[in-house]
């Protein structure tokens, strides 16, 4: 609602994992998994990656304990969308690099 006072308007920049999944291909096999907050997308992968299937997806809007790469902890506020994607690839650990961000 544009110019609504802030008590009377709706927050409609939520992630909703009907939403995402309807924008998915068919063929899209692997699960989704949408959290309002989370400790870290990654701390949450590594949890679950040998029991889930390849193309498993954590999506959450905010984060307490980010990490990127090398460790780097960064600030993950309320309203981003932060995400870890789970792949089963048969790739050399050298090659692991060629994939990250």
């Amino acid at each position: 609602m544009k110019n609504a006072p802030a008590s009377e308007k709706k927050n409609t920049d939520i992630l909703s994992a009907d939403a995402i999944k309807s924008l998915l291909p068919e063929d899209f096999s692997g699960d989704l998994i949408v959290l309002e907050t989370t400790e870290s997308t990654n701390l949450d992968a590594a949890k679950i990656v040998k029991t889930v299937p390849h193309g498993t997806t954590i999506l959450a809007d905010a984060q307490t304990a980010g990490r990127g790469r090398l460790g780097r902890s960064f600030f993950a506020p309320s309203g981003g969308i932060y995400m870890s994607v789970i792949l089963h690839l048969n790739l050399a650990f050298s090659d692991a690099v060629l994939i990250t961000t």
